[in-house]
């Protein structure tokens, strides 16, 4: 009997707010928490890793909760990057490094979200074999691409990473995002 006034309050605007609060503090948390375990494998650079979980963690986050929870990415992504040792940079250095960095797995995940919401079925992406296809071509190939330039270029920049090594660099971080985004990120999706 009070079950229906009960979904009613819960659907209050006050609620949702709450809701979505916890939902970016979450997502922000674990994408730290991915990150820093993913930095544990890093060995071309220490902001370089080839296996990036949190990708697949953003991208999950966004197609299931909806792509309006970008800035939990952002904030998770800016407190890995910027708790990234690197010896003898300055603070303001290590802080637009890791904003410009955090800016690119942003990017990243709005855009492969975006383009896996309107041309793979969203969420319902693996209900059907050519919705697969392109959430691979779209999420794997497509928008991973986008973190591993503006981190790669960011580093260079920063005088963070040699220029002898940007390519192996770049395609380090990009096989770690793709992995992130075709391994971590379908098993979350489909789990919920």
């Amino acid at each position: 009997k009070n079950w229906p006034a009960f979904r009613a309050r819960s659907k209050s605007p006050v609620n949702s707010a709450i809701f979505k609060v916890v939902r970016l503090i979450v997502l922000a948390l674990a994408y730290f928490i991915a990150g820093r375990l993913g930095l544990l494998l890093a060995h071309v650079n220490a902001s370089v890793a080839p296996i990036w979980p949190a990708t697949g963690i953003a991208l999950a986050a966004l197609l299931v909760w909806g792509i309006d929870l970008w800035p939990a990415v952002f904030i998770g992504a800016f407190l890995v990057n910027v708790s990234v040792a690197h010896p003898d940079v300055s603070l303001l250095l290590r802080i637009i490094q890791a904003a410009a960095i955090a800016g690119g797995n942003t990017l990243e995940a709005r855009a492969g979200a975006w383009l896996v919401k309107r041309f793979a079925n969203g969420y319902r992406a693996f209900l059907r074999v050519n919705d697969v296809f392109r959430y691979i071509f779209l999420a794997g190939l497509l928008s991973t691409p986008l973190s591993a330039t503006v981190g790669t270029f960011t580093l260079m920049v920063c005088g963070l990473l040699e220029k002898r090594l940007f390519g192996e660099a770049w395609l380090t971080w990009w096989m770690g995002d793709m992995v992130g985004a075709l391994l971590v990120a379908p098993l979350i999706v489909i789990w919920t």
